[in-house]
């Protein structure tokens, strides 16, 4: 036996160590093990993969050509993980939504038509009534301005732009005040005669009754400063005249008044005539 293992030590080179190892191991495993060695395949210390090679070589009883048959160990999906949503998502999930209350009541400075379109049609005839008596005092006030004016401040004419500026306002605020529509015509129409602008005056002086226009435009004598500036209007130095007489005489201002009514009443326009002279004498 001896010389036997020397003559294979002789034929393979290195082959000392393996033949102790089948002394060792005995017959079946060294056998394995020598097998191994002379293929150059790696043991398999993976106790899975060597299953796997084991099943997929061809059993004994089973035929030559049969393809061999591979069993792969499954690979279970990754569960995904649970995550619970944060406490401000959950409060905006479980929070009921409100029901819209009510649309808020504009105050006096506001837009009309947002009332229009939330249905209040007493809050809005109440806000138009509060602009318009609003407007109507303003331009009350501009009108009789001159009451409290000199002689040359009433004849600069300058102070009527006011007087103009609020009676258009006026107008337009009333516009959808029914009961006071008329005074705010009434002012404008006073406001452009102490302006000066008297063709403008009479268009709307014939849309007024002359028993509601202010003493700033009296009546005497049968006449009316209205009828006078209607039929006399392209007379216009007679009618700076008329007008300057009444308003320097309303003021306080009697002297002056008289003086300008004494050459108003020498117009060659009748009418202007006879009511200058009635208010000169009264």
């Amino acid at each position: 036996m001896t010389e036997r293992n020397t003559a294979m030590a002789a034929r393979f080179p290195g082959g000392t160590g393996l033949l102790r190892l089948l002394r060792v191991c005995g017959g079946a495993v060294g056998l394995t093990l020598f097998l191994a060695a002379c293929s150059g395949a790696t043991p398999q210390r993976d106790g899975t993969a060597g299953l796997t090679a084991d099943l997929a070589a061809p059993s004994s009883g089973g035929s030559a050509g049969r393809p061999a048959v591979v069993v792969a160990t499954p690979v279970s999906a990754p569960v995904p993980a649970v995550t619970k949503p944060s406490p401000v998502v959950s409060a905006a999930v479980s929070t009921p939504v409100a029901a819209p209350g009510p649309a808020p009541v504009p105050a006096a400075g506001q837009d009309v038509g947002a009332l229009t379109t939330r249905g209040g049609a007493g809050r809005v005839a109440q806000l138009t009534q509060i602009r318009c008596d609003a407007a109507l005092t303003e331009a009350s006030d501009a009108v009789y301005r001159y009451r409290k004016l000199s002689v040359q401040e009433i004849s600069a004419r300058s102070w009527a732009e006011e007087a103009l500026r609020a009676s258009d306002l006026a107008q337009r605020a009333c516009d959808m005040a029914p009961d006071q529509a008329m005074t705010a015509l009434s002012l404008r129409a006073t406001a452009l005669y102490l302006h000066g602008q008297y063709s403008r005056a009479a268009l709307y002086l014939e849309q007024v009754p002359e028993q509601t226009l202010p003493e700033a435009l009296p009546r005497s004598g049968g006449l009316s400063t209205a009828a006078v500036v209607r039929q006399c209007q392209t007379h216009r130095p007679d009618l700076d005249d008329l007008r300057l007489g009444i308003l320097l005489k309303q003021a306080g201002h009697g002297v002056q008044g008289a003086e300008h009514l004494k050459r108003a009443a020498r117009s060659a326009c009748a009418p202007l005539a006879k009511l200058a002279d009635a208010l000169r004498r009264t």
